[in-house]
């Protein structure tokens, strides 16, 4: 999984023909910190989606571009497009929604 450094990366990224689940955090979230784990199995177990991490203190203009109202959020992108958003501090949540997105990129 990579990290997302600034505006231009992150644009990059959700504007790439292949599918990108962004995962919106911070250091200081808790329960971010808390599916920390599962995430990045996730992103290792992601297969044809490309996963990336963003830290909306380090990319703070990521809150406004994407709507972000809480953390943790995932969004996957497509063309630039948002294909689906999950928003869950929940486990098994996150990690049901990350498999919906990985049938999503089968085409």
């Amino acid at each position: 999984m990579r990290e997302i450094a600034n505006r231009d990366e992150l644009e990059t990224a959700v504007n790439a023909k292949t599918l990108t689940l962004v995962w919106y955090s911070a250091h200081w979230c808790r329960p971010c910190r808390r599916i920390d784990a599962a995430a990045a199995q996730a992103a290792a177990d992601a297969g044809r989606i490309t996963f990336v991490y963003c830290d909306i203190d380090k990319v703070s203009t990521a809150v406004h571009l994407h709507s972000i109202k809480r953390i943790p959020t995932f969004i996957l992108f497509r063309d630039g497009r948002e294909v689906q958003r999950l928003g869950s501090s929940d486990t098994a949540e996150m990690v049901a929604g990350i498999a919906s997105a990985k049938r999503e990129g089968v085409d």
